[in-house]
């Protein structure tokens, strides 16, 4: 049975959380909805409303809705139950052991380079296009095959290979510059604006850099979230202990 100070303590935990750090609560629900599915992908659905309800040694509870992207219809409240592995000593373990999960939640997963069908085809057409503009030499090759000269003739083949080396050329530092600025900005923003660690900031960078938009997408969507929800995000890691 709680005594009057844990529940004390339980009821001020849950009134810091939900009134500075929506953006936490917000990562905490949506990483555990996303375990939770096969694929391994992401919710397609928006969580609001994410409030704390309780907290005690061994879970905390976090109510939310689910709100479709497509019609703006929100469910009724759900709650989402997380336990604390190992349990907490004591409820003054929560700040450091909250700390820590809002870090992990918001750290982007490098399994959706795989498992997401778009960070699949951006980093495969990456690969091609700067596979192609360092190792082929494509009027060689479009004059070498016969098939290709054969029906457009050398000269032409030589003509088309210096115009597609070019475009592919084009395409390829195109492509990585508008992702090395996105990765800039994006980097920015996570430092900033969410105050997330600097391991999270590289891993995010890393991650734009990559694929581009679809991660950046994401970063975005948790700006959208404070920003939304209201409070300083991550900025109770390093807020002194009142």
């Amino acid at each position: 049975m709680a005594t009057n100070k844990t529940t004390t303590a339980s009821s001020r935990i849950c009134k810091h959380m939900n009134e500075d750090h929506a953006l936490s609560l917000y990562a905490i629900v949506q990483s555990t909805l996303n375990r939770s599915k096969i694929s391994g992908g992401t919710t397609t659905t928006n969580i609001k409303n994410c409030n704390m309800t309780s907290i005690d040694l061994d879970e905390m509870k976090i109510s939310y809705v689910t709100c479709n992207e497509q019609d703006g219809t929100c469910s009724r409240p759900q709650e989402s139950i997380i336990a604390f592995d190992p349990p907490l000593k004591s409820l003054g373990e929560a700040r450091s052991r909250l700390v820590q999960m809002h870090h992990e939640c918001l750290a982007p997963r490098f399994s959706w380079l795989i498992t997401e069908p778009i960070c699949q085809t951006i980093l495969l057409s990456m690969s091609g296009l700067g596979y192609a503009h360092y190792f082929v030499d494509i009027p060689q090759v479009l004059q070498q095959d016969a098939m290709i000269s054969s029906i457009i003739g050398s000269d032409r083949g030589s003509k088309w290979g210096d115009s597609i080396e070019y475009a592919v050329k084009v395409s390829w530092m195109f492509g990585v510059f508008a992702h090395l600025a996105e990765a800039v900005y994006v980097a920015y923003i996570c430092k900033m604006c969410l105050k997330m660690s600097y391991r999270n900031v590289i891993s995010w960078f890393i991650m734009v850099t990559l694929v581009g938009y679809p991660m950046t997408s994401k970063v975005l969507q948790f700006r959208n979230v404070q920003q939304r929800e209201g409070g300083s995000g991550a900025n109770f890691s390093t807020k002194k202990k009142q």
